[in-house]
């Protein structure tokens, strides 16, 4: 045989060798980003769920369990500081965390199965005070639509806010993912698991966001550096979901308007008439003190919802301690406010109402930058005085506080977080 059909079945057979290999390295980074797909669509159903599940939690919190203070909806449990595989992994902290406290996802404590991110790790969370389980019902924190959480998130760039003024986090969910080089996770400290970044954006600046400070600010990873060149690395790869305050107020109210409907269908019942509004100006009612007596006004027709009747069927523990009654404006047109009538406008999907017996609104979280609470929370103390401008709660029907009182009412429209309620 001549020496060129050799040089060319060797040739031929390098041709073959090389797409066999090149093939291979193909199918392997094919696999590989397959791989990587996975596990991030596992982390963001693993988010999501523990999400879900926390809100759930707070949903349904229930009037008494045998503790100290009522159970109100609303509240969060503190993250767990238990080691994973321990017995006690899950559980939440018994005693009182502190503001932005991150600790491990209490998924025991919430009624849920283990959940793990797409790496198989255990899920962290960061609290907000504003919203953690209150410990006994002397505490001067309440939870309620005044609420205003303050834990701040960035996206990677290190400088874009994702929780704008009205839209801070009550609590944020973390996938650590898995161990950045040199990382070393034998220890159970946030440290270990959960990241820190330094983004410099500026020549003359640096920004440092650390995931495992207590409080944050937080950031949404990943974080790469040298992104697309050969040197590329991690430099965080937490991913992270934001539980906002005014989201978990928005799963709360129907809870909220429910409560408010059998309380005053209950006391309809009993006396024959709704209670009267109270004012909002009456110390009782704008202080922090739930001890102080919210009264119905013998002459108002607009004002809030009273906290104290006389004697019967009234509110549930949790609700007064909290003092959910003194945002939820109340309007009655019946009875001895016959010559208050109350109309609602017609609007998209909806007749209009005359004549209707009485209305609850329930305000969402506070919007933007408005501040319910003089001087505001924290700190927590009995003299905080509620604000007495409806617009600070409400986005429409602004009058019947210190206003003349409203007449024809109007369904919260695009751009409201209010909910109006009637009643028969």
């Amino acid at each position: 045989m001549s020496r060129a059909p050799q040089r060319g079945s060797a040739l031929l057979l390098i041709l073959l060798l090389s797409g066999t290999v090149l093939a291979t390295a193909l199918l392997a980074a094919k696999l590989k980003r397959n791989d990587e797909t996975q596990r991030e669509q596992k982390t963001l159903i693993a988010l999501n769920k523990a999400k879900a599940t926390l809100v759930a939690w707070s949903v349904a919190r229930i009037e008494d369990t045998g503790t100290l203070v009522a159970e109100s909806p609303g509240e969060l449990p503190c993250p767990s500081p238990y080691a994973p595989g321990t017995p006690e992994e899950g559980q939440a902290n018994p005693n009182n965390c502190q503001h932005g406290a991150i600790g491990l996802l209490p998924w025991r404590q919430l009624g849920s199965e283990r959940i793990v991110d797409g790496w198989g790790q255990p899920l962290w969370y960061a609290l907000d005070n504003a919203f953690k389980v209150r410990r006994n019902a002397n505490e001067l924190r309440r939870v309620n639509s005044d609420s205003r959480p303050s834990l701040l998130v960035y996206a990677a760039d290190g400088q874009t806010l994702l929780t704008p003024p009205g839209e801070e986090a009550a609590a944020v969910i973390f996938s650590s993912g898995p161990p950045l080089a040199g990382q070393v996770r034998t220890a159970h400290a946030p440290g270990t698991h959960i990241d820190a970044a330094i983004l410099s954006t500026h020549l003359d600046s640096a920004h440092g966001r650390n995931n495992a400070a207590q409080g944050g600010p937080f950031i949404a990873g990943p974080v790469i550096a040298n992104r697309g060149a050969p040197a590329e690395t991690s430099r965080l790869n937490d991913r992270l979901l934001i539980l906002g305050g005014r989201e978990l107020l928005d799963a709360v109210a129907p809870r909220i308007a429910a409560t408010v409907r059998s309380a005053l269908a209950a006391r309809l019942q009993e006396t024959g008439s709704y209670p009267r509004p109270a004012l909002i100006t009456a110390l009782g009612c704008r202080d922090n003190d739930p001890a102080t007596p919210c009264l119905p006004s013998a002459s108002a027709c607009r004002g809030i919802l009273p906290a104290d009747v006389p004697a019967g069927s009234w509110l549930p523990a949790w609700f007064r301690e909290n003092q959910w009654n003194r945002a939820i404006y109340y309007a009655l047109g019946s009875g001895g406010c016959g010559p208050s009538p109350i109309h609602l406008a017609a609007a998209p999907g909806w007749p209009a109402q005359n004549h209707v017996p009485a209305l609850f609104i329930l305000p969402g979280a506070a919007l933007g930058s408005a501040a319910r609470l003089n001087p505001p929370q924290p700190p927590y103390a009995t003299n905080s005085l509620a604000s007495t401008r409806l617009a600070d709660y409400l986005e429409q029907n602004q009058s019947g506080w210190t206003l003349p009182d409203q007449s024809v009412f109007v369904r919260p429209g695009p751009g409201s977080n209010d909910r109006l309620y009637t009643l028969p």
